[in-house]
């Protein structure tokens, strides 16, 4: 769960602090009971780690969501390795003139472009 909703990186920097946190949260714990003879074992589980790390920061579950039509995946490069992406469509009355929306590059708008023209 750290490794695939936390951290999004080619090297283990991030996983590792990661870890630190949920291991320090424990510490934290034990620290603050009033009777560390009846501090039991912890467990680390789904839970544990959401409290000590927050909410996912990066959703793997993109089979969920891309079923319907007009979703397909993306690929894009990042500083960290690259990532998947979600690119979305939807159909509207309207002049029959395509519309992109957001900060695509040159590469992505080539794409398009290209995707259209086969169409």
């Amino acid at each position: 769960m750290i490794i695939t909703e936390h951290t999004a990186e080619s090297g283990v920097r991030n996983l590792e602090r990661s870890i630190g946190s949920v291991c320090r949260s424990v510490a934290y714990e034990y620290a603050i009971c009033k009777d560390t003879e009846k501090f039991k074992a912890v467990t680390v589980n789904d839970k544990l780690v959401e409290e000590a790390l927050g909410d996912k920061k990066f959703d793997m579950k993109l089979n969920e969501r891309i079923i319907k039509p007009g979703v397909a995946i993306g690929l894009a490069y990042t500083a960290v390795g690259g990532s998947a992406l979600l690119v979305e469509t939807t159909k509207f009355p309207g002049s029959g003139q395509l519309k992109l929306t957001g900060k695509l590059g040159e590469v992505m708008r080539e794409s398009v472009n290209t995707s259209i023209s086969w169409i």
